[in-house]
């Protein structure tokens, strides 16, 4: 009865968890632009936070709507401010900021903070309102420092500049001016996904002339380049390996190069001495976005694809193996979505998108599993040469997992993680037919000491490739 009970939650679970719900409409053709730009936040007890723009009597207007994830439902849209094109970030201690531009001509670049998303700071000028700004993004660090970036038109002069500040208790920096160009295109900025480190990654596309990452650990006074290409849409993650070891991790990017196929580096800290770059097997793309990362697994992202919006999944640059995990259609033209990048989740990812309807635009959200629940009698991800079951799914006090290998001569190792990424266990093989391996776990550590109650990751390799799935512990 346990055990039935158990597959009835995780029935439910799966059910909850993908679900699209439309939040909210807009009559502003680009409510939910752009793609760097994080719409979406999630707070540490998993509460989503969304802003997007609307067009109320000729003005736009910042609107923003909460997921209660006590009650399960999403609030009404409630009116924050006047203005456009905002981002979010939220800190460790769960305050929100928002950076966004004003409607004035010159689009000033403005922020505003709330610790509960319905009290929000008078609004604060950060840019030179000489100047013609836009785009801004930003993220925090673990200090609690705020930082953004934004481009400034200097049309007197024709070029682009690249501007920096940062807030901290509500206290804003003298802007930096990091780089001047013909046209910058896009960019983006990441700080440490669970906030361990100060270092700060952001990148910089001047469209199809170049694209270019950067690291710096001094509040830009320096910067380094870790990484330069040419291609667009640049996306950054950066998180550690666990937290036994915050020193010791990965940061990726993605972007679409020339040929706009989608493209990961992944550059290992502390040192960044070298980079592996690989290409994804998916063909042209039209957008990209990427989410939270577990650097000994994987990492999430969304790519646009002949109007498909797709949740694809990559093990990361040395191992020949991605997935998808949902696609969405929609019932009309899907543009600007947005994925969450904190807080951190390891086990499902939060995205937004718009949609046309008539004169007006639907707004919806869904969240989705980066991984699948390790399967019973079938697994049905082909073509990666092996397969992985286990039973009981999920399992009281142990399992056993079967995985069989295509070619002769592959042996498969596993190994078991918590959602902190930590790893807790390599289990042993037995050959019991020809390429047919048995696994055994009781939910033991290496150490001997039984794991808590909850979900753990089976990571599975076999050659250049490697699967994940999810299972309960429950003793």
């Amino acid at each position: 009865m346990k055990s039935n009970l158990i597959i009835a939650v995780v029935f439910l679970m799966s059910l909850n968890v993908t679900a699209q719900t439309l939040i909210a409409t807009s009559n502003h053709y680009a409510a939910t632009a752009y793609n760097n730009q994080r719409k979406l936040v999630r707070d540490y007890n998993d509460n989503v936070y969304v802003v997007f723009t609307d067009v109320n009597q000729g003005a736009n207007k910042i609107k923003g709507v909460k997921y209660d994830v006590v009650n399960g439902e999403w609030s009404e849209a409630e009116e924050i401010v006047t203005g456009q094109s905002p981002t979010l970030s939220i800190d460790f201690e769960d305050r929100i900021y928002m950076v966004y531009e004003s409607n004035d001509s010159d689009h000033k670049i403005m922020y505003m903070a709330s610790d509960d998303f319905s009290n929000w700071t008078s609004p604060v000028e950060l840019s030179n309102s000489q100047f013609h700004c836009h785009l801004p993004v930003a993220d925090v660090d673990s200090m609690g420092v705020l930082n953004i970036l934004w481009i400034e038109d200097d049309d007197d002069w024709g070029f682009d500049n690249l501007i920096y500040c940062y807030v901290l208790n509500d206290t804003i920096s003298e802007t930096i001016e990091i780089t001047t160009k013909d046209e910058i295109y896009d960019i983006d900025i990441a700080n440490h996904l669970q906030y361990y480190l100060n270092d700060l990654f952001f990148a910089i596309s001047f469209f199809m002339d170049s694209i270019q990452f950067f690291r710096s650990t001094d509040y830009l006074n320096t910067i380094d380049t870790i990484y330069e290409s040419i291609g667009l849409g640049p996306c950054i993650s950066y998180n550690s390996d666990s937290d036994w070891t915050p020193e010791v991790g990965m940061v990726r990017f993605l972007f679409a190069d020339n040929s706009f196929d989608l493209v990961e580096v992944e550059a290992a800290f502390p040192d960044y001495s070298s980079t592996n770059v690989h290409q994804l097997p998916f063909g042209p793309v039209n957008f990209v976005g990427i989410d939270d990362v577990a650097p000994p697994i994987g990492y999430s992202f969304l790519f646009m694809q002949d109007g498909i919006l797709n949740h694809g999944f990559s093990y990361g640059s040395l191992w020949n193996w991605t997935s998808i995990l949902s696609s969405v259609q929609g019932n009309d033209d899907i543009r600007h979505p947005s994925i969450a990048y904190k807080h951190f989740n390891p086990l499902y990812v939060d995205f937004i998108w718009m949609e046309d309807f008539g004169s007006q635009y639907k707004i919806y959200h869904m969240r989705d599993d980066k991984h699948e629940w390790m399967p019973g009698i079938e697994d049905q991800e082909y073509g990666k040469g092996f397969s992985m079951t286990g039973n009981p799914n999920p399992f009281s006090d142990q399992i056993t997992i079967h995985v069989s290998v295509e070619l002769k001569g592959m042996n498969p190792s596993i190994e078991i993680y918590n959602t902190n990424s930590q790893l807790v266990r390599v289990l042993n093989a037995e050959e019991v037919y020809d390429r047919q391996f048995r696994f055994t776990w009781d939910g033991r550590q290496e150490s001997g000491k039984y794991v808590k109650e909850g979900i753990y990751l089976v990571l599975c390799l076999v050659g250049d490739k490697r699967t994940a799935r999810k299972i309960i512990f429950k003793p």
